[in-house]
């Protein structure tokens, strides 16, 4: 049983990953994303680079996966595949656990 739900797990960030996350723009976004980010902080503050750019890029990968995942799960309550997979011969948890697996493998 537990094979089945860690089979499950895999496929499941599999399918995440190739549907929604390395899509191009999600791949330009996320290359971008930090430059700008620490482009605004030094714009504003003059900082220095050094202790800038470790806290703006941790808080560039929270956001950029967390939201993304928010993402994919609306989109699917929308279109039925959330519904579709929670018919799946797959536990709540193993179901949870792959879908964070997808963001976190983004990340």
């Amino acid at each position: 049983m537990l094979i089945d739900d860690l089979r499950g797990m895999w496929y499941l960030m599999l399918k995440d990953l190739r549907a929604y996350y390395l899509k191009p723009p999600n791949i330009s976004w996320g290359i971008l994303f930090p430059f700008a980010f620490v482009l605004a902080f030094v714009i504003r503050d003059r900082q220095d680079l050094e202790t800038l750019v470790p806290g703006l890029l941790a808080l560039t990968l929270l956001f950029g996966t967390s939201s993304m995942e928010a993402i994919v799960i609306t989109f699917e309550r929308r279109i039925g595949a959330l519904e579709r997979l929670m018919l799946a011969p797959l536990r709540l948890w193993a179901l949870l656990a792959g879908k964070l697996l997808g963001g976190m493998v983004f990340g």
